[in-house]
């Protein structure tokens, strides 16, 4: 019947497409009685449900409560509580309803768990006291998807939480279902951490894999980090934080361990040039708790570099192997829309797929295994497949046992990361932190003075696209910049990700809030990670406590909350990390300011490093921009926009001092600077050589001559297209890479 009511509207309950529920309903149970013929234990949760109910008591008495729980009786809104009379009160009360429930079979009382009834009452003028106006009902519409409410780990059960609002109340019964069989649940996600098991893999008794995306969370990854739930000494996180597309949601919609040296991955996503890649953080259980051992490899990269495969008959251990590679089959897209990744490993090489076509390439690729076939095709019509359909909850141990003659192949050895530091001062840096737009929301409130023209573009682009078409636009475009600056250029990137739930729409703007510093800057010789105030009301939880740990704790000696080191005094116009420019060759800093400009945080900051201060203004009507809108220092050049300069004396005097330090000095107009150009960035490639990276925007505005002068002040050149994130936010290249030092 849930099904049934699903059907209704196949969209708003999660389906693909509208279903004929009693060919599914067919294959369904096909499905179980292939599973069965293979030598699998399988039980629906209708089955565990009624499972003893009717020759132990015990197990019919839990059965009522569960359903006692489900079902409520309410008073219609319309009818006054105080014409009551004390038998309609009864009618309405718990006593009745227990009363109700007991009469019941168990038949009855499984169809009132999985439909989550609500009557609504009022009196009645004649014939029985009470008359139903309306009956209600929150039908289990998914719950045949049984992957999803929890994940089955080395340690047990894990009891997960469903993104989607309607299938949270899945989790309750399939905890009752794993309780009365007796399975341990180690464990339970709650708000607001999301986990669902289509995002979890067990690859060994070593290694598990788990995908955050747009169904799972890293929120809910690190609570069971934390509690050491996961049972492996590695655990691969997977991020999905350049796709997050319904059609790919969960890590089993994108790839399958189809044995212990075979991985089916989709095609589009293998490479570090793919848009949609999945990059790989590996925890490493280092005596009583996890910490990051590798960040942000490619995902095709760390199957086949960073994991051991088991030895199989065809490739037994040697004492002198270093491990088996772990070979990748690429599965086209069209495959993945069939479900063809979506299929259930059985063990002992056999694969259950759903996908006639997927099946036979698999049988051509040389797959030495057993290859079934399950209809499934009305079953998918729900958006699943035979490996959504179906949770493991016992696992036996591997047989034959794992074998990783070379331990050191299969993880960095943990230590403690530190960026690359030299003793000699350095203008930019191979290493930075990027934050993924995937909750991005257009400002609000903001005085960014990009923004005057283009806050009806945002509107407009609402309008024709709606919110979730421009928000992917937007991660496109920051994926190619994280593509180029990572796969391109060289560089070594901590990504992060924000979500709806921390509240922070402007989040990947990380440059505003934070800046760091080798000890070659400050004046007691330690690394230090300063943190800055930021003055908008809604951003303030940007300042997250993991990016804070990963970054500033782990990665330096001190962290300086600045906000601590400066007068609470009212009045007088804030500025943040952004606005400060830093010639860290020469140890000066730069800001631009107006006469409403309050100091304080400048004095804090040259508290803590060894930068002298240089401070000039902007002409009234620019007053809004910040330093980084009209200045930029590379290692061999400066881009300054004079024009905006408030006092010409400054003007000659800073002028002559960019020249003196032998740097090339770029003067940009104003419209050039309303055009992102001084919004670029120079970045230290692996060869120690200088890059420049900036937006097309930029590109297409600066003349002939000053592209000549930024090409003889470094290596290369690139440009990406951020059309739409300059657009909509007011920011570029500058705002959205943070470099460390």
């Amino acid at each position: 019947m849930s099904q049934w009511m699903g059907s209704l509207h196949p969209n708003g309950s999660l389906y693909e497409k509208p279903v004929m529920i009693e060919r599914a309903k067919k294959e369904h149970n096909g499905f179980k009685t292939f599973l069965e013929e293979n030598g699998c234990t399988v039980y629906s949760v209708r089955e565990i449900l009624l499972k003893d109910c009717d020759k132990d008591v015990v197990a019919r008495v839990k059965l009522e409560d569960l359903a006692f729980s489900t079902i409520q009786y309410l008073l219609d809104p319309q009818q006054d509580h105080s014409e009551l009379t004390e038998k309609d009160k009864f009618l309405l009360s718990d006593e009745y309803k227990h009363d109700c429930i007991a009469k019941m079979d168990n038949e009855q009382l499984v169809d009132v768990v999985l439909s989550t009834p609500t009557i609504y009452l009022r009196k009645a003028l004649k014939n029985t006291e009470l008359l139903v106006t309306n009956y209600s009902f929150l039908p289990l519409v998914n719950l045949v998807f049984t992957r999803d409410q929890q994940i089955t780990t080395v340690r047990g059960i894990v009891m997960g939480n469903p993104t989607s609002p309607i299938r949270r109340r899945e989790v309750r019964v399939m905890r009752f279902c794993f309780e009365k069989l007796g399975f341990p649940i180690v464990g339970e996600i709650s708000p607001p951490g999301t986990l669902e098991g289509g995002d979890f893999y067990p690859w060994s008794e070593d290694l598990c894999l788990i995908g955050i995306g747009p169904r799972t969370n890293m929120h809910s990854v690190r609570y069971m980090l934390d509690n050491k739930l996961f049972g492996t000494r590695r655990v691969a996180v997977v991020k999905d934080y350049f796709d997050q597309d319904q059609q790919r949601m969960h890590l089993d919609t994108i790839m399958n361990i189809l044995g212990p040296n075979i991985v089916m991955l989709e095609e589009t996503l293998i490479g570090g040039q793919s848009l949609k890649r999945r990059l790989v953080d590996e925890y490493v259980l280092d005596g009583e708790s996890y910490v990051l051992s590798v960040h942000d490899i490619e995902l095709s990269r760390y199957l086949q570099e960073f994991v051991t495969a088991v030895p199989t008959k065809e490739h037994p251990p040697t004492n002198t192997d270093s491990g088996i590679t772990v070979s990748i089959l690429p599965v086209s897209t069209e495959m993945q829309f069939r479900y063809g990744i979506n299929g259930l490993n059985l063990g002992g090489g056999h694969m259950a797929l759903v996908d006639e076509g997927t099946a036979k390439y698999l049988a051509r690729s040389g797959y030495t295994g057993k290859i079934s076939l399950v209809p499934f095709r009305h079953m998918m019509d729900m958006y699943g497949s035979i490996h959504c359909c179906s949770q493991v909850v016992s696992r036996a141990p591997l047989n034959p046992p794992r074998f990783n003659p070379v331990q050191e192949r299969s993880s960095i050895p943990v230590q403690k990361r530190i960026v690359p530091r030299e003793q000699r001062p350095r203008q930019s840096s191979a290493v930075g932190v990027m934050l993924a737009p995937n909750s991005f929301l257009v400002p609000s409130e903001s005085d960014n003075p990009f923004l005057s023209a283009s806050v009806s573009v945002g509107s407009m682009m609402s309008k024709q696209f709606g919110p979730r078409e421009y928000r992917a636009r937007i991660v496109e475009e920051f994926s190619k910049l994280h593509r180029l600056l990572t796969t391109e250029i060289g560089m070594e990137i901590y990504l992060f990700t924000h979500e709806e739930y921390h509240e922070t729409p402007e989040a990947t703007f990380l440059r505003d809030w934070f800046s760091t510093h080798p000890p070659t800057e400050t004046h007691d010789g330690r690394g230090k990670f300063l943190i800055y105030p930021l003055y908008h009301p809604h951003r303030q939880g940007e300042k997250r406590a993991d990016i804070i740990q990963l970054i500033g704790k782990d990665l330096f000696e001190d962290v300086v909350d600045l906000e601590e080191k400066i007068e609470k005094r009212v009045g007088g116009t804030r500025f943040q990390s952004g606005d400060l420019i830093l010639d860290r060759l020469h140890n000066l800093v730069y800001l631009a300011t107006s006469p409403k400009t309050n100091l304080d945080l400048l004095k804090a900051f040259t508290d803590q490093v060894n930068f002298k201060p240089k401070i000039f203004r902007i002409k009234e009507q620019y007053s809004n921009f910040s330093t980084s809108a009209l200045l930029s220092i590379g290692t061999k050049y400066v881009i300054v926009c004079f024009e905006a300069f408030d006092d010409e004396a400054v003007v000659q005097e800073l002028r002559a001092e960019f020249k003196s330090t032998g740097r090339t000095v770029v003067e940009i107009t104003v419209d050039q600077m309303k055009h992102f150009c001084a919004q670029i960035q120079e970045v230290q490639k692996p060869n120690g050589g200088f890059a420049i990276v900036g937006s097309e925007t930029a590109f297409n505005k600066f003349t002939e001559e000053q592209m000549n002068q930024l090409r003889g002040s470094v290596e290369d050149l690139h440009h990406v297209d951020i059309s739409i994130i300059e657009k909509l936010t007011g920011r570029s290249v500058i705002a959205l890479l943070t470099q460390l030092f």
